[in-house]
């Protein structure tokens, strides 16, 4: 079985955000069996840890003798064992998107929310360009796929600041792919983790 690292606790405001989320995810569209070892922040600091994820941080993945870090990384390789579901347009295809995700519009988004008024400009017009790509498409590509996966949640930052609302295909896209019943078990399972433990 597929193991993840994640948060035992995380405070409210990151709850839905931490990045194990999309690897849920991605196992719940495939119905690839995983678990769970929920950490505390001091856990990530041991020697043991840093053998698993040298940066110190979550989501790593063990899957028998393979370990992994980083989410799209890890991704990626879910989408090698289930291609049927999780590799929309093919592998290359899927790839490019799981890195532009992650290179061209999460530093933007991440900006954003650091130095707004200084990023705002750059972010719009990565959304503009993203929005008129999804322009007449239900998915990034033709099918759904793990970059679909990694772009919805990186967007999903985007929702309580109202900027989706200025993208009209990018926002019914972030909402479809966030409608889809793998998301909404992956979530519920996401935010079972932090139950009771936020005081």
């Amino acid at each position: 079985m597929i193991e993840f690292t994640g948060f035992r606790w995380v405070p409210e405001y990151i709850q839905g955000f931490v990045k194990d989320l999309p690897l849920r995810w991605a196992c719940e569209e495939a119905g690839l069996a995983y678990k769970m070892r929920l950490l505390d922040f001091a856990d990530l600091h041991t020697d043991e840890y840093r053998r698993l994820h040298p940066f110190e941080q979550v989501p790593a993945m063990i899957d028998g003798p393979l370990e992994l870090f980083e989410t799209g990384s890890i991704l990626l390789h879910l989408a090698e064992k289930a291609p049927w579901v999780l590799q929309g347009g093919g592998l290359p295809r899927t790839r490019t998107w799981v890195f532009a995700a992650l290179t061209s519009v999460e530093p933007y988004v991440a900006a954003y929310f650091n130095t707004p008024n200084a990023s705002v400009e750059d972010l719009m017009t990565m959304l503009t360009r993203l929005n008129k790509w999804m322009k007449g498409r239900q998915y990034l590509e033709s099918t759904f796929s793990v970059g679909d996966i990694m772009m919805a949640f990186v967007l999903r930052n985007l929702v309580e600041p109202g900027l989706l609302g200025e993208f009209p295909d990018l926002e019914a896209y972030h909402r479809r792919c966030e409608e889809r019943p793998a998301f909404r078990r992956a979530y519920s399972a996401h935010m079972d983790s932090f139950e009771g433990k936020n005081v």
